[in-house]
């Protein structure tokens, strides 16, 4: 049996992010002897939406440092700034304007 946080036949490797916090603590880490050492990220309001090998990234269109921000709405004529140091505002295309790009 492997103690929290390690994976493999002889509990030798560590889960993403680090046994002391597996997948950054916005997953569950696929742990122990017969685990896989995979990270399965979180999906929800409460916990966030991330995404990557280790849950360290946002899914695209949300931000913040939880990832529990969903961003603007851009219409189609914009970016959104998303991820963990994202703001969640609208970067909008050229010829167009307002903060969520809804004017040209």
């Amino acid at each position: 049996m492997c103690a929290a946080g390690y994976w493999g036949p002889s509990c030798a490797n560590e889960c993403p992010g680090g046994a002391a916090d597996p997948c950054f603590g916005a997953g569950r880490c696929d742990d122990g002897a017969y685990g896989t050492g995979t990270c399965t990220c979180y999906q929800s309001a409460t916990y966030g939406y991330f995404v990557g090998a280790a849950c360290d990234q946002c899914k695209s269109g949300y931000w913040g440092p939880r990832c529990q921000q969903l961003c603007d709405d851009c219409n189609g004529r914009g970016q959104c700034s998303d991820g963990k140091t994202g703001d969640g505002r609208c970067t909008c295309d050229p010829g167009t304007y307002g903060a969520h790009c809804q004017f040209e």
